[in-house]
């Protein structure tokens, strides 16, 4: 695994539409492990693709150093799209890897509802109203 330059704030990879997922080789495998290598090196929750230089549609959470979410499992999405949020919304302090040292509150809806492909690029619906709606929002 290696850990991969983390893009930053202002460049324009960061804004592009990402590419869909549509074979899962080894070369993507490799990006999803160094995607993890690198956001556990930037102690963040999660990471997208995008923010290590790829257009691929893949984002990464693990919220195990999270008191109350140790036993939580790493997390791969690909091909996420959100497709509901609740009307309830909530307003927490958020940092991002892309914006080193910059901590602000950010509002967000408190649900979500998530459709995904899994590494094997079987689908999946994910609905949430805790922290992992507030990561994935992110």
């Amino acid at each position: 695994m290696a850990i991969l330059p983390i893009t930053l704030y202002g460049d324009k990879i960061l804004k592009k539409k990402a590419i869909r997922v549509t074979k899962m080789d080894a070369k993507v495998i490799t990006l999803i492990n160094d995607m993890f290598e690198t956001m556990r090196n930037a102690d963040g929750m999660g990471l997208a693709a995008n923010q290590v230089g790829s257009h691929k549609s893949i984002f990464i959470l693990d919220l195990s150093s999270v008191k109350g979410f140790e036993k939580t499992k790493p997390m791969v999405f690909v091909n996420p799209k959100i497709v509901e949020y609740s009307e309830e919304t909530s307003t927490m302090e958020e940092g991002c890897l892309s914006l080193p040292g910059i901590r602000s509150k950010v509002e967000r809806p408190v649900g979500i509802k998530l459709q995904y492909q899994d590494i094997d690029l079987n689908d999946h619906v994910l609905e949430d109203d805790d922290l992992l709606a507030r990561v994935i929002q992110h």
